[in-house]
């Protein structure tokens, strides 16, 4: 277990000092930034740069508040891939739920990429998936801690609710309207999924 927690705090460090990527043509910025919520660091998300898409994706982009909403769908989907993953180890009820609203949160998202001409570069039912290769690393990393025990797949729970709720904060400042609307939404489905896994714990 130790072993496990250096590891994954050595790839969210690295995570931490990415270089930033423009949007034109690339993957950028820092995905859902990690912690290991027993060793009290952050599973979350940092700040989005620019991803795939060209320029007319990166446009695009920053007319909904400078957010890559590509990367937010992924980190969507993380979420969800994640309590999937931990529902088949343990079959507790709160993460087939929660995975339930992950999905609806997936499809939220996805309704700004179709607005905005923004294409989806991975099948959202293939779980594990992902374009960004930090995401993917995520996805292995809170995975492997969230098999370890019940309690911390509660944990791991936990602590992705408790930064979407900082990040969904952030974002509302400077999201277009129809964003805000969505983000809104996610915002107050979090704090529902936060006081679940409160209550598990």
């Amino acid at each position: 277990m130790k072993n496990l927690l250096m590891s994954f705090s050595c790839l969210l460090a690295l995570m931490l000092c990415a270089s930033d990527v423009t949007a034109q043509g690339g993957r950028g910025g820092h995905g859902k930034q990690g912690r290991n919520v027993q060793s009290s660091q952050s599973v979350g998300r940092g700040p989005q740069h620019g991803g795939p898409g060209g320029q007319n994706s990166g446009a695009v982009v920053s007319n909904v508040g400078g957010l890559n909403l590509l990367k937010m769908w992924e980190e969507e989907k993380l979420a969800r891939d994640v309590y999937l993953y931990l529902l088949d180890i343990w079959g507790v009820k709160i993460f087939s739920n929660i995975s339930s609203s992950e999905q609806q949160h997936m499809d939220a998202v996805a309704s700004l990429l179709t607005k905005y001409g923004i294409p989806q570069n991975v099948d959202g039912s293939n779980r594990g998936a992902y374009s960004f290769e930090e995401i993917r690393q995520l996805y292995v990393g809170l995975t492997q801690q969230g098999s370890l025990s019940e309690r911390e797949a509660y944990l791991v729970g936990k602590g992705i609710e408790e930064l979407d709720i900082d990040d969904l904060k952030a974002r509302l400042n400077t999201a277009q309207p129809d964003a805000q609307e969505v983000f809104s939404r996610l915002l107050d489905a979090s704090y529902r999924h936060l006081s679940a896994f409160n209550s598990k714990l």
